[in-house]
């Protein structure tokens, strides 16, 4: 039975990496009909594409309607007119709710494109005690409220607050949360509620930057939280990136400790991926899972352990994601096979596979909305 479980996950792995590395995509820099060896070299040594801006957008900027969907007919599709609608209806929508306590006398702040970035989960594991499915909805808003809030920023997410990096969707066992949070410099106060029944209110205060040393990409990040059920907390992670063209090795090393822990419960996890295509604008927390990329496959290892006098050693888990785009390059699934070995299962091997979708509504698919 073992050995047949093992043999059902290899072969999975398998088929997820044939059928994505024999599939060829279109790409802006290189040519797809050119099948010699250069042309391999050109996949692996070109930088990845960058699907977001840099710059900021303003909503300001965006029409007060929607275009015809005849102006989607030619290059487009319904997907990309019902995208849009979503983008339009959520950015004015906080237009509104940002501007109606503002008088006419007073001066309107520009306000910057909010972020919706929202996906689904499911999980499949070959338990023990038999077949064990999850579905977990994944989601991360950043709502900016210039006017209202005097530059603070209204934010909901399914991210707990003491979660750490290497915790996917579907084995989170803390509550979402719903607060304001304002940048100070390197500093990111908030204050809000966790999504559960009754609701808990929560306080952190995080400091995080990025530097570049000798091509070595450093995201050190420092937080420390209360929550009025749990009581104080600290969280520390450091995540180091280093590039070579589109392939990139990620090490990502966490630890926390909290009044409701045991000792201090830490994380080491190991990336290596190769990144057709990336998002830029992700949160440092969710880049140890891969989340910023949008086009890739890669292989991550990931420890998990806590220390109470001796170490001990919780968990080991190998995934094997890849990351394509469905639709364009806001639609994206998700295929990840894995084996995981619990300690408390006497390191029994339990195969598993998850998948999911994501859909980012960060900008519109029409790129020429300012003729409409």
């Amino acid at each position: 039975m073992k050995e047949l479980r093992c043999m059902r996950w290899s072969l999975l792995t398998a088929c997820v990496l044939v059928s994505v590395t024999g599939t060829t995509y279109a790409d802006d820099d290189v040519q797809t009909s050119n099948v010699h060896t250069g042309h391999w070299r050109q996949l692996w040594s070109h930088e990845p594409l960058y699907i977001d801006d840099e710059y900021e957008m303003f909503i300001d900027d965006l029409p007060t309607e929607l275009p015809p969907f005849s102006a989607y007919t030619n290059t487009y599709d319904h997907m990309d007119w019902a995208h849009d609608w979503i983008f339009l209806i959520t950015q004015r929508s906080v237009a509104w709710a940002d501007t109606y306590f503002v008088k006419e006398s007073e001066e309107r702040h520009p306000i910057p494109i909010s972020r919706f970035d929202i996906a689904m989960e499911i999980r499949y594991r070959d338990e023990a005690g038999g077949p064990e499915w999850t579905i977990e909805p994944d989601f991360n808003i950043s709502v900016n409220l210039p006017n209202l809030e005097n530059k603070f920023q209204f934010y909901v997410t399914s991210d707990s607050v003491d979660q750490l990096p290497g915790i996917d969707a579907s084995e989170r066992s803390g509550d979402g949360q719903i607060g304001f949070r304002r940048k100070i410099g390197p500093f990111i106060p908030s204050i809000g509620l966790k999504i559960k029944t009754p609701p808990e209110v929560f306080a952190e205060t995080k400091f995080q930057w990025a530097k570049e040393w000798k091509g070595l990409q450093v995201y050190p990040l420092q937080k420390f939280y209360w929550e009025s059920d749990d009581g104080f907390g600290t969280l520390s992670t450091l995540t180091l990136d280093k590039w070579n063209g589109r392939t990139v090795f990620r090490s990502s090393t966490a630890g926390k400790w909290a009044e409701d822990t045991f000792g201090v419960e830490w994380e080491q996890s190991f990336f290596f991926m190769y990144a057709r295509k990336m998002i830029r604008q992700v949160k440092f927390e969710r880049r140890a899972g891969g989340r910023d990329i949008a086009m890739g496959a890669g292989i991550r290892v990931s420890v998990f352990g806590h220390k109470s006098g001796s170490g001990v050693i919780d968990l080991y888990r190998i995934t094997v994601p890849v990351k394509i785009p469905m639709w364009r390059d806001w639609l994206f699934f998700v295929v990840a096979p894995e084996l995981m070995f619990r300690n408390i299962d006497d390191w029994q091997d339990i195969p598993g596979v998850k998948f999911g979708f994501q859909g980012i509504f960060w900008s519109p698919e029409l790129s020429d909305w300012a003729t409409f």
